[in-house]
């Protein structure tokens, strides 16, 4: 009975020890649960600040991809108002190369005039000329007769 007895002090002493083991591990567990709760609460302060950011970073990449419809959008409007002024300086273009035609055409006509009338110019010159030397002679002829007629006039006064 004693031997019971002292066996089953040992058990109790043994299921304290268990107990008091077990209550510390409870306690530890407990505090490592505590811990764990705030690194998760910690962990979603971080998620809802990530995905807040996140969604910070999504609307400003709407907006950077509205931003871009629009600059394309005015980019095609510019594209096809370079287009219609391009067609229209091709068209102004082709209009000043005909007129650059039709004035050489010209140009190259009054030229040719230009010519004729120098060539009828130096004709009339010639002929001028040719008149000037006609016109020296008579005038040296009137000068010659008008000194024969003068001597006649002075002979006709002496015998007078």
């Amino acid at each position: 009975l004693e031997a019971s007895q002292a066996e089953l002090e040992a058990a109790k002493v043994t299921l304290q020890d268990a107990v008091t083991e077990w209550t510390r591990a409870q306690i530890s567990f407990s505090a490592d649960i505590t811990e764990l709760k705030g690194e998760l609460a910690e962990s979603r302060g971080e998620i809802q600040s990530r995905n807040a950011a996140l969604e910070a970073t999504q609307a400003e990449v709407s907006a950077a991809e509205l931003r871009l419809q629009d600059a394309l959008a005015e980019s095609e409007r510019a594209q096809i108002a370079y287009s219609d002024d391009i067609a229209a300086l091709k068209g102004e273009i082709a209009q000043n190369t005909e007129d650059l035609k039709r004035s050489s055409a010209a140009l190259f006509a009054s030229q040719t005039d230009l010519k004729a009338f120098e060539l009828r110019l130096e004709h009339a010159l010639n002929e001028g000329k040719r008149g000037q030397g006609e016109l020296a002679e008579t005038r040296k002829q009137v000068t010659q007769i008008t000194l024969e007629k003068e001597e006649l006039i002075a002979k006709q006064s002496c015998t007078k």
